[in-house]
């Protein structure tokens, strides 16, 4: 089983702290890490200043054992019109 995980950036762009997206992705990954299942958690483009927000990507995906794949390898995918139905 494949999971994965990739968050809107409106946590980051408004009022929830750095402190409270750590540990609310925390909660997240571990409620859907299981026996069987692979997590794969997607970094998102962070706004000057919000390094706190990509340490909490790091390092939660770390501490729950997922991959963390690039938003640059996502990028890559949504750029090409054939992999996207809505533009």
């Amino acid at each position: 089983c494949l999971v994965i995980v990739l968050i809107g950036g409106n946590d980051i762009l408004g009022t929830t702290s750095a402190g409270d997206f750590d540990r609310e992705l925390l909660d997240l990954l571990r409620s859907a890490a299981a026996p069987g299942r692979t997590l794969v958690v997607i970094d998102l483009p962070l706004p000057p200043l919000g390094h706190w927000f990509g340490a909490a990507f790091r390092d939660r995906a770390g501490e729950a054992g997922a991959l963390l794949l690039s938003r640059r390898i996502l990028g890559k995918v949504f750029s090409k019109p054939e992999n996207t139905v809505d533009g």
